[in-house]
């Protein structure tokens, strides 16, 4: 587990086993990173983490003021709670703005939709506010989302830092430019208001792809109308070599979600977060602070119909589900009632849940999903009854 916190107002960055020992405390230097919101654990073990950075005024090259803006940086933890920043990217090297032609990065805001508009829609006080991270090791690609901004970026991870600082390089050549954004085209001079499909989204990730919906996006959609919020998961037009569409003088598509959930029984005003499992469903956290408001995660199936929930008085941002042998090694795929056997009793419990009997929803059990295929049927139970014969 990673968590943040402050010592001495310097943020602290630290990992802890499942166990609550404390494996590591990285201390940022002053300035370095005001780190915020989430990180995300590589495949390789670094840390992708958000960050606010001040640029001040006599830096800023568009007005003379400080500007708060995010970036995005991986950490590589060293032993003896050391770390090395590896990489970084920064909001502030990929800006447009259309108002002086005798000022740096002046343009067409409309024909240079991989750079943002530096005079968008800033409602919190920050020109960015990046609320949630997320990797695609398939792609080596990052995606972001922004509650200010009402949208979602991609960028590219293979670049060097300097690259991401530039427009060219990577695997996909355009250096930290946005590879992809989606879900307010307003801000790039493609739309209007009736072309918005996000409003204060959280929580953005990719559905993993052997997952139901695999490569798809998923999000929560804080303020999808008045008191209520949504699940959406839609299809980014993603190409054979990993870059993406997009008509001339158009905006990033779709115009159409794959998937959508909304309902004032989850409304939150702000955090929150949806998550994919491997059955189909989808896990939601609805963000509160008791005692005004009770914290309460859910799982829903394609239809919207209820299939598991949690009323609890621990503020959650967002919560994530594990499978049983995530924690148990030893937790033997079949053995249903966890009895440490595998006999007649499983198979019994797995015809039932094959055929219905005795639940009034759709019944999946991940230690019964013996072929890994996310439903549980008639193959499973052949599996099953192949495994005790022929242990």
């Amino acid at each position: 587990m990673v968590t943040i916190s402050k010592l001495n107002n310097l943020p602290v960055l630290q990992k802890y086993d499942w166990d609550g020992l404390l494996l590591w405390t990285f201390i940022f230097e002053e300035g370095e990173c005001l780190i915020h919101h989430e990180q995300v654990i590589l495949p390789n073990g670094n840390i992708l983490a958000i960050c606010k950075e001040t640029i001040i005024a006599e830096e800023n090259i568009y007005f003379n003021e400080d500007i708060v803006i995010d970036k995005i940086i991986e950490i590589e933890p060293l032993d003896n709670d050391q770390a090395n920043i590896i990489w970084e990217w920064h909001f502030y090297d990929h800006l447009i703005q259309d108002y002086d032609p005798n000022m740096l990065n002046y343009g067409i805001i409309s024909e240079n939709p991989q750079l943002f508009n530096i005079n968008a829609y800033n409602s919190l006080g920050d020109f960015t506010h990046l609320n949630c991270v997320d990797f695609n090791s398939e792609l080596n690609q990052i995606i972001f989302s922004s509650r200010s901004l009402n949208e979602i970026f991609i960028i590219d991870h293979s670049t060097t830092t300097e690259e991401a600082k530039s427009h060219i390089g990577g695997i996909y050549g355009k250096g930290g430019d946005f590879l992809y954004r989606w879900g307010n085209p307003i801000n790039y001079n493609r739309g209007d208001f009736g072309d918005q499909k996000l409003h204060a989204p959280h929580a953005v990730n990719w559905i993993p792809s052997d997952f139901p919906g695999g490569g798809n996006i998923l999000l929560y959609d804080n303020e999808y109308d008045v008191s209520i919020s949504a699940i959406i998961e839609f299809q980014p037009p993603i190409l054979s070599n990993g870059l993406y569409s997009l008509d001339a003088n158009e905006p990033f598509e779709p115009n159409e979600y794959t998937w959508i959930n909304h309902s004032s029984n989850y409304y939150s005003l702000s955090h929150s977060g949806a998550f994919r499992m491997p059955n189909g469903n989808t896990l939601i956290t609805i963000f509160g602070v008791p005692p005004l408001y009770e914290i309460n995660i859910i799982e829903i199936d394609e239809n919207g119909s209820l299939q598991w929930e949690y009323l609890g008085s621990f503020i959650t941002f967002r919560a994530s589900k594990y499978p049983l042998s995530y924690f148990n090694s030893m937790v033997q795929i079949g053995d249903i009632n966890e009895d440490g056997l595998l006999n007649i009793l499983d198979i019994v419990i797995l015809v039932n849940c094959a055929l219905q009997i005795g639940y009034d929803y759709e019944c999946y059990d991940e230690l019964g999903d013996t072929n890994l295929d996310g439903v549980i049927n008639i193959l499973d139970v052949v599996i099953l009854i192949n495994i005790i014969l022929n242990p």
